[in-house]
């Protein structure tokens, strides 16, 4: 099998896409189809340099047909498990799915080659050109593999983008279409172009609110500027920021470069250990850590969290070991009900009615209180200054 996989670069299931190994930062759709393309062009060369080989009479029939199943086989495996995330992340019922497309290929090679054994299809170089279109097949197989894969991820809409190429008026057309329902717009490589297709989908989500989340909302981006900072010049400088930015500290050194996300969420990198660590991130809306900061660092064996907001600095860290996910929304859920009575009753206790912003800050100073209440019943200790 040509080793072409993407072993520089981890999987992040809940997109279904690719990170660098070593910034964190998500590869385009574009870039995963020059990195696939990239893998099927040397099956292509392959199975169209053994075909050469059987047309000028090096190799018999059955090593040639030998060979392409071994091509075939291989190639659609490697198809699905790059769509899957990896080898590891294969199941049952994805093989089960190759093995479905592999079977159907056999026939149809089986078939080419009954022709060639005839005489029917000529020993001559256009061999090479037919035996390409199996790695075609191959391609598209791919890419209908990761359409269904982010179907079930929750994704709804789907867009043909446009790659490098000369388009066909095919392909121009779907692109043309915009965002549509998922599976309803013409499959790569069922368009007029056929295997010569370099476009690409894109796929985006719908929240209970109808708005729409796209598979690469947030990027990561490497902050080396606050490498070298230590702990406490780390959370001073990432206070005012107008996005979300994370570093690592163990033993009061950096575990890797901090890097940036989004205004609402920073992930953790998937190839980094954080267990016994301090992660340090920020919150520009100035709210308290999350409950889903708290279900990370559980999940992450995180040893403790530092939340810095333009206002405040918060230090969140379990007493024993961090509670389950049930008890930390339970605690939040709690915390936000008395803040908002409490809020309440300050709010009808003045005779003036005060502007939102009044009362949203004294919800904020409310929750404060009263969050740190609850986690300390559930065995999580969170200061703030």
């Amino acid at each position: 099998m040509t080793n072409s996989r993407p072993l520089a670069f981890t999987w992040d299931e809940q997109s279904g896409r690719y990170r660098h190994g070593r910034s964190g930062r998500f590869l385009s759709r574009g870039q995963a189809r020059a990195l696939y393309d990239r893998y099927t062009d040397g099956v292509s060369d392959a199975m169209a340099d053994v075909s050469a080989r059987l047309a000028e009479g090096r190799i018999s029939l059955a090593d040639w047909e030998r060979e392409m199943r071994r091509q075939i086989r291989d190639a659609h495996a490697t198809a699905h498990a790059m769509a899957r995330g990896g080898w590891k992340r294969m199941t049952p019922s994805d093989w089960g799915r190759v093995g479905a497309a592999v079977r159907e290929q056999y026939k149809y090679l089986s078939a080419f080659a009954a022709g060639i054994e005839t005489g029917a299809v000529p020993r001559t170089k256009a061999l090479a050109a037919r035996a390409r279109l199996y790695a075609e097949a191959a391609r598209r197989s791919h890419f209908e593999t990761e359409r269904w894969l982010m179907a079930n991820r929750g994704y709804v809409e789907e867009r043909s983008v446009l790659g490098i190429a000369d388009h066909c008026d095919g392909c121009l057309a779907e692109a043309g279409k915009g965002w549509r329902p998922i599976g309803t717009l013409l499959p790569i490589g069922g368009r007029d172009c056929k295997a010569r297709c370099r476009c690409w989908f894109e796929y985006r989500k719908r929240d209970a609110f109808g708005q729409t989340s796209g598979d690469g909302d947030v990027e990561i981006v490497q902050r080396p500027d606050l490498e070298k900072l230590s702990e406490a010049e780390f959370v001073e400088a990432i206070r005012h920021e107008q996005v979300e930015v994370l570093g690592a500290f163990r033993d009061g050194k950096q575990i890797h470069v901090p890097h940036q996300g989004a205004r609402n969420g920073v992930p953790l990198l998937d190839d980094f250990a954080y267990d016994g660590a301090t992660v340090v991130h920020n919150h520009p809306d100035d709210k308290v850590p999350s409950s889903e900061d708290l279900i990370t660092a559980r999940k992450r064996r995180v040893l403790r969290l530092i939340v810095a907001t333009p206002n405040r600095v918060f230090q969140v860290e379990p007493e024993t070991t961090w509670p389950e996910k049930a008890f930390v929304l339970e605690a939040y859920v709690e915390a936000e009900a008395l803040a908002q009575e409490a809020t309440a009753r300050d709010v009808s206790n003045l005779k003036d009615p005060p502007g939102d912003e009044w009362a949203l800050e004294r919800f904020r100073r409310r929750l404060r209180v009263t969050l740190a209440r609850a986690l300390r019943h559930i065995g999580v200790i969170m200061k703030f200054r």
